[in-house]
């Protein structure tokens, strides 16, 4: 069983020395948080089924097409994190700093996330530092379109991932 209260965060662009650190980290009974790159990288993440969650997806640097919106995952990523029991985490921080185009292009990204993630049956949740409490959070998911069931689920990831990252950061 994996110590919640122990976690190793993974910031590598390298998919093999990722694999690596995983290893070394499950080995060591630590919960493995990776940070989100491109869709290639994502997916070889999501293939493993060490990885606790998958940190930012939509911070990728892709820009979508027309009929296409780049938000660091896909459906077939995202049924793949739901078979594998992997939260999809998106940074709340970063969302409330952001201004403008950038604002909105990173709620459009959050939103067609959280989109797949409902159809996928995946967990969705949001990590921060900041001290949010409850109800805020679930007027925000539910906002961002989540259903009252996905928004009760993502509260209580959300509070994990934050008592996860309080230890380390």
């Amino acid at each position: 069983m994996t110590d919640v209260s122990k976690a190793k965060i993974i910031d590598t662009q390298d998919v093999e020395k990722a694999r690596r650190e995983i290893d070394s980290a499950h080995a060591k009974n630590l919960a493995v948080l990776v940070m989100a790159r491109d869709l290639e990288f994502n997916a070889a993440i999501l293939r493993n089924k060490k990885v606790a969650a998958l940190l930012g997806p939509e911070l990728t640097p892709e820009e979508g097409g027309l009929k296409y919106k780049a938000s660091g995952i896909t459906y077939g990523l995202a049924k793949k994190a739901a078979e594998h029991n992997i939260i999809i985490a998106a940074n709340l921080d970063k969302l409330i700093e952001a201004s403008g185009k950038e604002k909105a292009k990173l709620l459009a990204r959050v939103m067609q996330n959280i989109k797949l993630c409902r159809k996928a049956k995946a967990r969705f949740a949001f990590y921060t530092r900041l001290d949010i409490d409850k109800h805020t959070l679930r007027s925000l998911c539910l906002t961002l379109g989540m259903s009252t069931q996905q928004a009760k689920e993502a509260i209580a990831d959300t509070v994990l991932l934050k008592s996860i990252l309080s230890h380390i950061l």
